[in-house]
């Protein structure tokens, strides 16, 4: 347990490095603010990164079913806006979800 205890005060501190030199403006201002505020920014820190993940998200959507159906050529095509024509439905997208020691062509 001090193991895992080690590793995630590692990760922590290393990951508060990267933060504060990133953003080296971030201490100055955060002593600046009372608590409210400080929450308030801290909020819209944290909404920005989501936005940031949900735009990323949304692009690799349409990037990957724009790669696969190129790639691998699906008849029907997956469409990045329909969730229906990926995963195991689209026979392309199941080939590439498959584990690597299985044979997606062998029905048994």
């Amino acid at each position: 347990m001090k193991k895992m205890q080690k590793l995630l005060l590692n990760q922590l501190q290393i990951g508060y490095v990267v933060f504060m030199n990133t953003m080296r403006w971030f201490h100055k201002k955060a002593a600046e603010l009372d608590y409210e505020e400080y929450g308030q920014m801290l909020e819209m820190l944290r909404q920005g990164a989501d936005a940031a993940r949900g735009d990323d998200t949304s692009k690799l959507k349409s990037l990957v079913s724009e790669w696969v159906n190129c790639e691998f050529k699906p008849d029907p095509p997956v469409d990045p806006d329909d969730k229906h024509s990926r995963g195991f439905t689209n026979d392309a997208c199941s080939r590439l979800l498959c584990p690597s020691e299985l044979d997606w062509n062998n029905p048994a």
